[in-house]
């Protein structure tokens, strides 16, 4: 019974509303929440999380988040602000993800 070859996390709800506080508590959108799509934030915890699954590192959710925050706010994003939000990010994910992670970095 080991069909599970690809592991994700897509699915999983806890990390996904965790991610999607992160990211809404950080950026400040709480507030404008009726402007922002919840479909958009799904895209971005999908993203996040496809990033994390790749084996990529929090500096590259880092560089993602800053990238998408320089496209909301049509202003250059926060580079430390944003690689703080990845550092949160990475915590959770690690956290909450379903795998098996050992210690091979």
């Amino acid at each position: 019974m080991e069909e599970q070859h690809e592991h994700t996390d897509l699915q999983n709800e806890d990390l996904r509303d965790m991610m999607t506080h992160i990211l809404q508590t950080s950026w400040g959108i709480i507030e404008v929440k009726e402007e922002h799509d919840p479909v958009e934030y799904d895209w971005y915890v999908s993203t996040i999380i496809k990033i994390f699954e790749k084996g990529k590192h929090t500096i590259d959710v880092g560089n993602f988040l800053m990238e998408q925050e320089t496209k909301i706010k049509e202003a250059s994003g926060d580079r430390d602000k944003n690689h703080d939000i990845a550092n949160k990010l990475s915590f959770v994910y690690h956290k909450l993800n379903t795998k098996d992670w050992s210690k091979e970095e």
